[in-house]
């Protein structure tokens, strides 16, 4: 499960625990190199190719599921 924490900009935290924050262009997530949030390979769950995030400004963010095993995304305020 991955994890989209508001705020300005967004975090998204992957599978593993590791934070990223959201860039206000589209990026990709997956376990392929090239991505540019890379998902350790060992979650096989997450495809090479699996998710699109954009973060257009403020509180709107934009996921694409693209993979074929569908996603699951937690929303969370960020703390205090």
């Amino acid at each position: 499960m991955f994890l989209l924490r508001d705020g300005c900009p967004p975090q998204f935290i992957d599978p593993a625990g590791r934070m990223r924050s959201i860039s206000r262009r589209r990026q990709t997530i997956g376990r392929h190199p090239e991505s540019d949030i890379v998902v350790d390979r060992g979650y096989n769950d997450v495809s090479r190719a699996h998710l699109l995030i954009e973060w257009t400004g403020g509180t709107v963010v934009q996921l694409i599921d693209v993979s074929s095993r569908g996603t699951s995304v937690e929303m969370s305020s960020s703390p205090g």
